[in-house]
């Protein structure tokens, strides 16, 4: 009995464990530039590209992280998004970049850690924005508008991340997919 026991928990664990690493898709197509005409507001959240490791506190982005940025932008574009709030860090900035200039609209800089400050992006009279944060900051966000906390901090190594939170009425419901 102990045996078939130990052997249920180790399949289970792989089991998890492989759903963990299963990567998740953006869906191309038609689909994936559907907008709900139901929903109020979608607020796309996503942690910045892959950093470049230099000593400093604010680095750049790898050359992954920017190919990584310009996937964004291309996912994004046409999203109707009409504001995008940054961090002031140059990663998160530079995340937001390359869908500024496509879409022509100036990236705003907030304050990562203030609940206000999350609550005015969401707020804010436009109708989809994008949110570019940190690995301890998106999850908690998230959390933040749907009401629960579904999302954990991200892995420092995790990158990719879209969290779509779209608003009808009152109620906020997230779909995480990848980029």
């Amino acid at each position: 009995m102990k045996n078939f026991m130990s052997k249920s928990i180790l399949l289970f664990f792989v089991f998890l464990i492989c759903e963990a690493c299963t990567p998740l898709t953006i869906q191309v197509g038609e689909e994936q530039n559907h907008i709900d005409e139901n929903v109020d507001q979608y607020i796309y959240l996503v942690r910045h590209a892959e950093k470049m490791k230099d000593g400093t506190s604010n680095p750049p982005l790898t050359p992954e992280g920017e190919k990584r940025a310009l996937n964004l932008s291309e996912v994004l574009k046409d999203k109707e998004i009409t504001k995008i709030f940054s961090s002031t860090y140059k990663r998160t900035w530079n995340t937001a970049m390359p869908l500024s200039e496509e879409i022509n609209v100036t990236i705003e800089p907030y304050d990562a850690g203030s609940t206000e400050e999350i609550n005015r992006m969401a707020n804010s009279t436009a109708q989809n924005i994008l949110i570019v944060g940190h690995g301890n900051t998106v999850p908690n966000m998230v959390n933040l508008l749907i009401g629960e906390e579904a999302h954990p901090q991200l892995d420092e190594s995790d990158y990719g991340d879209l969290y779509i939170v779209s608003k009808k009425g009152n109620t906020y419901t997230c779909t995480l997919s990848r980029f």
